[in-house]
């Protein structure tokens, strides 16, 4: 499935790019994703007790406000029976136009709060490392006590507290046991 879904999202991008609306498209596929993100909606449109021409009216009525092309990417899923997949189309869309547009996505947690000033730090550390923009995408979460945890990609920069506590006791117990 997931090739399916890597097939969708590409016909879709190369479709948005050579009509140069990769925003308009990630912005409609976003709405969608939030519709079918509802259960009863996905259920609907996956359901192989309702009628196809229910569906794709249902599609019609339901995705009115997106142009044509969204509305007839999410009608092939429906009658490819692969509406399920939408949510990792729209994934793979936003990868790609990251990609195009020269943009990596950044998770950082914190403990606390991060100030302004040290989060304009430290976008502008990694834009030099990775030589392109930086969207952050930062959380909370108070398990890691203190420090800074980063994900860039599949990369991982643990700076918390709590991993060099871990890093610590392996180290001492490891020393106890010899």
């Amino acid at each position: 499935m997931a090739t399916s879904a890597r097939r969708y999202a590409q016909a879709a991008f190369s479709i948005a790019s050579e009509k140069n609306e990769i925003d308009r498209w990630l912005s409609e596929l976003s709405i969608v994703t939030n519709i079918l993100n509802n259960d009863e909606c996905l259920t609907f449109f996956d359901a192989e007790q309702v009628p196809i021409d229910v569906k794709l009216d249902g599609i019609k009525k339901l995705f009115s406000k997106n142009t044509s092309l969204v509305q007839n990417l999410i009608s092939l899923m429906v009658v490819r029976k692969d509406i399920s997949n939408f949510m990792e189309v729209n994934n793979i869309f936003v990868s790609m136009s990251d990609e195009f547009k020269g943009v990596v996505r950044v998770n950082i947690t914190t403990a606390v709060p991060i100030n302004k000033e040290d989060l304009e730090q430290i976008v502008k550390k990694l834009e030099n490392k990775e030589n392109k923009k930086i969207i952050i995408d930062k959380k909370i979460d108070k398990n890691i006590l203190g420090g800074i945890v980063i994900r860039i990609g599949d990369k991982l920069i643990d700076g918390s507290t709590k991993n060099k506590i871990d890093l610590l006791s392996e180290k001492l117990i490891g020393h106890r046991n010899l």
